[in-house]
């Protein structure tokens, strides 16, 4: 099973696409990228400090050059939050996209885009002077990952995505009273949400770093690249959310040319782990991951694992979603 580079005639059954979650579990969105807590060390940072940024997945990514020696710290090896945001506002470059701020509840640097014109906003890290990592953009924080929050997809690799769900099924409970009588409840069934299951064929190291963790290392001497799982020193599996495309056909029909749109999943709070192959795809897969979606709370609000969504084509197509 394979996906085509015309998105608009097929990539078989369905792609995906996956992004981290903000350390504090919401979605990284154009108004809310959470970086870091506490102090970071910039005293190793030049006038050239480089981070990259993509809005609404359109071509590729832009580096904006930060001054961090024009910043003024009352100790660079221990800058706040506060110092920080006060610097990256000074900084041209800088504000002339973002604005940064500290986050009244989490009190962890906070990134938006101040036109807010965008849909999404994604960064990802610099191999020059990076910042990315740095500033909590990518850096392992809790349930942040080291590459950003770019999206990694899986529309032109081959692979299949299961969605089974799990459910907890009806349960009859029988109580004894006190005069030796039963009295019987049936328990309702409750859709606990869903277990995902993503088998590929072509290695995608930084979706291994996504889904579980570790670190991802391309600057090895003598390998092209070098993952290194987690130890026991990381206690959380790592937060990320996703979205799945399904092709939509007229009725009766499921010629490409008949294409209506898309069904869109959105997974918006995940975790899992890389498992053995399943015996249905084992004569063509390399790697499976094993997913979990539940139902969620962010500052006592709960919120439903996953929503469901139809897009037209020509709304789909705004979404700058490219094979590749």
């Amino acid at each position: 099973m394979g996906y085509t580079f015309d998105k608009k005639t097929s990539f078989s059954i369905e792609g995906s696409r996956w992004r981290r979650l903000n350390p504090d579990g919401t979605y990284p969105a154009v108004d809310n990228h959470q970086g870091f807590l506490g102090t970071i060390d910039v005293s190793g940072l030049t006038a050239s400090a480089n981070m990259l940024y993509r809005l609404n997945g359109q071509g590729a990514f832009t580096t904006i050059v930060v001054d961090f020696t024009a910043m003024t710290f009352s100790d660079d090896t221990e800058a706040t939050v506060a110092e920080v945001v006060t610097g990256l506002n000074l900084d041209s470059a800088f504000s002339a996209v973002f604005t940064a701020s500290e986050d009244s509840t989490t009190e962890r640097l906070k990134i938006v885009e101040t036109a807010d014109t965008a849909t999404y906003l994604e960064f990802a890290p610099s191999t020059v002077d990076n910042i990315t990592e740095l500033l909590g953009l990518g850096a392992y924080s809790g349930n942040a990952l080291g590459f950003g929050t770019h999206f990694i997809d899986c529309f032109d690799n081959s692979g299949a995505l299961g969605l089974p769900k799990e459910i907890k099924d009806f349960e009859e409970i029988e109580i004894e009273s006190g005069d030796g009588s039963t009295i019987s409840m049936v328990t309702a069934a409750l859709l606990k949400g869903l277990n995902p299951s993503l088998a590929l064929n072509d290695e995608s190291w930084e979706l291994k770093e996504l889904i579980m963790g570790g670190s991802n290392d391309q600057t090895v001497t003598g390998v092209s690249n070098r993952y290194t799982p987690p130890t026991g020193g990381q206690v959380y599996l790592p937060g990320f959310a996703g979205e799945v495309y399904e092709a939509k056909y007229d009725k009766g029909s499921n010629l490409r040319n008949n294409m209506t749109g898309y069904k869109r999943l959105n997974l918006n709070n995940c975790n899992g782990i890389e498992g053995d192959l399943n015996d249905e795809v084992k004569a063509w897969a390399t790697y499976q991951y094993n997913l979990r979606v539940r139902e969620y709370f962010i500052s006592g609000t709960r919120y439903p694992g996953y929503t469901e969504d139809f897009l037209s084509l020509a709304e789909f197509d705004t979404l700058g979603i490219t094979a590749g």
